[in-house]
């Protein structure tokens, strides 16, 4: 019955309807015609005329016996009740026939869909049954689903994308926030002893600090993936940066309860001008800095 089950609803339903009805039918001529006969048989009444070529024979049938007379009776009856059961066991057999053909297996694949749907679980097909209305449901149910997995793992990839990007604002942004601590703390001694020369290049070094931490920040939020991040290149002194770097890998390692010197060779004395992110810089130094640490403490 593959036939049926690839045409449209409408058609499988009157061809179903159309195939039941002619069977009915036939069995309700044979039950008419059956039972016509069996009463003759079984209980003739009336007068037969057989006309020959010669000469005519009348033939009258006593009156039937009461048993005769009952199952005349019983085939009269059966010859309207028979033909009316076999319409309705038709109509019955065309609606369990439809709905087990056309509606069962398609109902059951989306009712699955839908739980699993409602319940998170895109991890499924939903395949195509028939080539009717509900075949091509079935279908935009799978192509609905197969758009929501996709969301899904969009969302998941864009939601992984950011956790990398807060951690890695995090971790840029750590080795900054102990020079503006250390800074600070200098400046408020600073303060207190009268030293102005130290305090104001405390403050400049804050005010540094604040801005590649502005900047830093204002990058982040503009960029979606950490790939998308360019180092932001800025020419500087190597004299002044290695000063800059002394500062702050000695606020790094006091931090972590340690102590750090910083010894610059006489080659590397001279002022030369480079360009380069201070940034990435300083986290590398920051991160060799703290893997020693935990060797030396291990």
């Amino acid at each position: 019955m593959e036939w049926i089950k690839n045409m449209s609803l409408k058609k499988s339903l009157f061809t179903l309807t159309l195939i039941n009805l002619l069977l009915a039918l036939s069995l309700s001529a044979v039950v008419f015609v059956g039972c016509t006969k069996l009463s003759a048989v079984f209980a003739p009444s009336g007068v037969q005329i057989i006309v020959g070529a010669d000469s005519t024979i009348k033939t009258e049938f006593p009156e039937p016996v009461a048993g005769a007379t009952a199952v005349r009776n019983a085939l009269a009856i059966f010859q309207f009740v028979l033909p009316m059961l076999f319409f309705i066991v038709a109509l019955i057999l065309t609606a369990s026939l439809f709905y087990r053909w056309k509606l069962k297996e398609p109902l059951a694949i989306l009712m699955d869909g839908a739980n699993r749907m409602m319940e998170n679980d895109l991890d499924f097909t939903i395949p195509s049954v028939s080539g009717d209305e509900l075949g091509q449901l079935c279908v935009a149910f799978e192509t609905m689903r197969q758009s929501l997995l996709n969301s899904n793992r969009e969302l998941w990839r864009q939601t992984e994308e950011r956790k990398r990007l807060n951690a890695a604002l995090a971790h840029d942004l750590r080795n900054p926030i102990t020079v503006l601590k250390g800074s600070v703390k200098m400046a408020k001694h600073c303060a207190g002893t009268g030293n102005t020369p130290q305090l104001m290049d405390d403050l400049e070094r804050i005010d540094a600090y604040t801005g590649r931490i502005e900047r830093y920040v204002e990058t982040m939020s503009k960029v979606q993936r950490l790939e998308q991040v360019q180092p932001e290149k800025v020419t500087f002194d190597t004299v002044a940066l290695s000063a800059d770097l002394e500062k702050a890998l000695g606020f790094s390692a006091a931090d972590h309860g340690s102590s750090f010197t910083f010894t610059v060779y006489p080659q590397a004395a001279l002022s030369h001008w480079i360009k380069g992110c201070c940034f990435k810089l300083l986290r590398t130094l920051q991160q060799m800095l703290s893997d020693l640490q935990k060797r030396m403490f291990r």
